[in-house]
């Protein structure tokens, strides 16, 4: 009575019925987006239709358009759309890696090969990364960083007045995609906490959100190298405190930006 189906529709072809890709019993099936190269379907599998282990990440998966087994892609992912980012030159992805909803706390960036599954880290096991965004070139990745709190995680659970130091320190930065030099931050201010970093359309430059230290968010520009910022726009009406969702802000709800090439 409670199964789970991922389905396609064709549009151009209104009276076919729909494909189910993937059905399973007592499983939600939560679709993130094609692949490049439109041969898989990327989806979350979520046990029980459970919000509660939602919350806290799900496995991703990926089904081949053309019929077959899904399979894992081997990675937890938060279920929210900026924790994920398609490559636009290759068949790869880059994501936010690890299980729980503290978000200063164990994530990692990662990309996936989409075609042989080939997992490789970006960033270390001492720092918490989110919000992975592509160059337009598909060479670097720009990304939110602070120190991890998984050390204080074991010692105690972690409230509201540790986890603001860890959310406080996040910076804007840029690691090569290919791995080839280590990562950069780009961004310093002591005063705000830098988070959401967005590529314009000829990669020149990054668009980002900030919250100062009493809660109040802005949005600004800068260089792809951390230089020139200017501020564009605030106060931002976010949605609650400065802790957000398990210290997740959703900052796409505040504003768009058209980047689609003339």
């Amino acid at each position: 009575m409670r199964d789970g189906q991922l389905c396609r529709f064709v549009l151009t072809d209104a009276e076919r019925k729909p494909q189910s890709l993937v059905s399973k019993h007592l499983t939600g099936l939560l679709p993130y987006a094609w692949s490049r190269d439109a041969k898989y379907v990327l989806y979350w599998e979520d046990p029980d239709f459970s919000a509660s282990i939602m919350a806290d990440g799900l496995d991703l998966f990926r089904t081949p358009v053309a019929g077959g087994s899904s399979q894992p892609l081997g990675v937890t992912v938060l279920v929210h759309d900026d924790m994920l980012a398609l490559s636009p030159t290759q068949n790869k992805l880059a994501a936010t890696v690890g299980a729980g909803r503290e978000t200063w706390s164990e994530k990692r960036i990662a990309t996936i090969d989409l075609d042989t599954e080939a997992l490789r880290y970006l960033t270390d096991e001492n720092t918490s990364a989110i919000c992975p965004s592509w160059s337009p070139d598909g060479k670097q990745i720009a990304y939110v960083a602070a120190a991890s709190g998984a050390l204080e995680r074991m010692k105690q659970p972690m409230g509201l007045a540790q986890a603001k130091p860890h959310l406080e320190q996040r910076r804007i930065w840029v690691a090569d995609a290919s791995t080839a030099s280590r990562p950069k931050q780009i961004t310093k201010d002591d005063r705000y906490r830098d988070e959401e970093p967005m590529y314009s359309i000829g990669g020149a430059h990054i668009l980002f959100c900030r919250m100062d230290r009493d809660g109040s968010g802005t949005l600004w520009l800068m260089s792809a190298t951390g230089e020139n910022l200017i501020q564009l726009s605030g106060p931002l009406p976010l949605e609650g405190s400065w802790f957000g969702y398990y210290g997740y802000i959703d900052w796409r709800r505040t504003f768009d930006w058209f980047r689609n090439p003339v």
